[in-house]
């Protein structure tokens, strides 16, 4: 069996201790939504509009996938952190740990740098999905 496999007999309870751990690092995505796409949709709408006259009306998908793509690469800044301390977080082994705790204790150890960790891909996804 592979380790930590929850067993036919364990059932979920050694996965799920109380409701809040179904919950567990939603707190950063819910605090940074309204920056994400305060961040995404003004990048969207000034990349469409310096590739078209008219950004009511765009002239092609290519365009529009490029001004979308262009507004997923912006909103890295906001989704890259907020991804880091969400994932962290939801499988931490600690029913104590929060979002907050999460973020402080990356900060302290690897600073502004831990908080991109892993940014790379998250940037491509938020581009490529956002281009769509």
């Amino acid at each position: 069996m592979a380790t930590g496999a929850v067993t036919a007999s364990q059932g979920y309870k050694g996965q799920f201790e109380n409701a809040g751990t179904l919950v567990r690092g939603a707190t950063a995505p819910i605090l940074t939504y309204g920056a994400l796409n305060a961040l995404l949709f003004m990048t969207y709408n000034r990349t469409l509009s310096l590739l078209n006259d008219s950004p009511a009306s765009p002239q092609n998908f290519s365009k529009v996938f490029l001004a979308g793509a262009t507004g997923g690469l912006a909103s890295f800044v906001v989704s890259a952190p907020t991804e880091l301390v969400k994932c962290r977080a939801q499988v931490a082994t600690s029913a104590t740990t929060t979002s907050w705790s999460v973020a402080r204790d990356v900060w302290k150890a690897e600073g502004i740098r831990g908080l991109y960790y892993g940014g790379g891909i998250t940037s491509v996804r938020d581009a490529v999905g956002y281009g769509f």
